[in-house]
């Protein structure tokens, strides 16, 4: 029994050796086969350094240390984000794939798709380049509650494995095209703040990269909760993030540097006082921005750029995480006049239902602000 024992054990352990080196054989048969499918670029000449656990070639023919910006012109839509810590090396993710952020939804569309992609990295020494196929599609986990999950899936390639938490990627995309651009900017780099130079709302990307009236805190560039989408062709922008300002009813700042005036309406400035249904003051201005605040309700928000005012502010159409027009929203809940048309039946309902400011007597806005204004001038004379 004993003899018999030991025999069974000894044929489990050889089994489980002859297991082993068949794993450690077919592993680096694989490796050698991804290294074959990625080559990293090579020339007689060249000259080498390391990024983390990588070599590149930097000033080899087939590396350009300048990268052409007009191929950006080419696009007609971008969307850019800035890498998360999980959507990294494989050392950190598994997943092989981006979040699926607004600005990539807004540019992809809503459904599953393949393209066949250009990756780009972009440092101040040199640009690396490799193809892959990506996926844009989606899941519904059970507990996200019928809304749909967006994810850019990646092949493996020498790009991706190089690119470092906060790095910029900028999704390059034709209509009607299969093929798509990912470019990486490395943080830090001359690269990093070209990007920028899209957020700005009045000048333009030019060739050379150089950021012109970009006065932007680099710490709030590193936010990754920040991402933005541009289409050329129409020149719909619209910026996503968190609201990290409130400033009345009708203007927030997005991410710590896009000041957002809300189109279409006009709340009551925060000094502004008016009458509740009793004939009482009340300061119907902080109400306002009250109510702002909770239909923003410490999410993020989608602001599309709609153009600018006589003050030169900027306006835009806000969409709150609930996918609620937060410019309407405010006027049917009755804290905001309208100030253009198509929501002129929104106050009507509001007011009929004696809504926010309907419940009593307020000047408008914009009366408060002209009063104010002439009694300010006449204690400075």
């Amino acid at each position: 029994m004993i003899k018999y024992v030991k025999r069974c054990t000894y044929i489990l352990m050889s089994a489980l050796l002859l297991m082993f080196v068949l794993y450690c054989v077919c592993y680096t048969i694989n490796d050698k086969l991804n290294t074959d499918k990625h080559p990293l670029p090579s020339v007689e000449t060249s000259e080498q350094r390391t990024v983390g656990a990588k070599s590149i070639i930097v000033g080899a023919d087939n590396i350009d240390v300048s990268f052409d910006y007009d191929m950006m012109r080419g696009f007609d839509g971008i969307a850019v984000k800035n890498v998360s810590k999980s959507e990294t090396k494989k050392s950190k993710s598994n997943k092989h794939e981006f979040h699926g952020v607004k600005s990539f939804e807004l540019l992809l569309g809503s459904e599953r798709r393949e393209f066949n992609a250009k990756f780009y990295y972009l440092t101040d020494d040199g640009v690396v380049t490799d193809t892959a196929k990506v996926t844009w599609y989606y899941q519904t986990p059970p507990s996200a509650k019928g809304k749909k999950h967006y994810y850019l899936y990646y092949q493996n390639n020498e790009v991706v494995d190089l690119i470092e938490e906060k790095d910029r990627l900028l999704v390059g995309y034709k209509n009607n095209s299969d093929e798509l651009s990912l470019i990486f900017a490395k943080k830090g780099t001359k690269h990093s703040e070209a990007f920028v130079k899209f957020i700005n709302l009045d000048t333009a990307f030019d060739k050379n990269g150089e950021a012109k009236d970009i006065t932007i805190d680099k710490v709030v560039l590193e936010r990754s909760d920040f991402d933005f989408y541009i289409n050329n062709i129409t020149g719909e922008r619209v910026y996503v993030g968190p609201v990290t300002e409130i400033w009345d009813g009708d203007s927030i700042v997005i991410a710590g540097f896009i000041e957002v005036r809300m189109l279409g309406l006009d709340a009551p400035e925060t000094a502004q006082l008016c009458k509740d249904s009793q004939g009482n003051d009340y300061k119907c201005g902080e109400k306002a921005a009250e109510n702002l605040r909770k239909l923003i309700n410490k999410k993020k928000v989608s602001c599309a750029f709609k153009g600018k005012e006589y003050y030169k502010r900027h306006l835009f159409v806000c969409i709150n995480s609930k996918g609620e027009d937060i410019n309407k929203k405010m006027i049917t809940d009755g804290w905001a006049v309208a100030s253009m048309k198509e929501y002129r039946e929104d106050e009507k309902l509001a007011k009929s239902k004696k809504l926010g400011i309907w419940q009593g007597e307020f000047d408008k806005p914009s009366k408060w602000r002209k009063d104010n204004n002439k009694k300010n001038k006449n204690k400075k004379t």
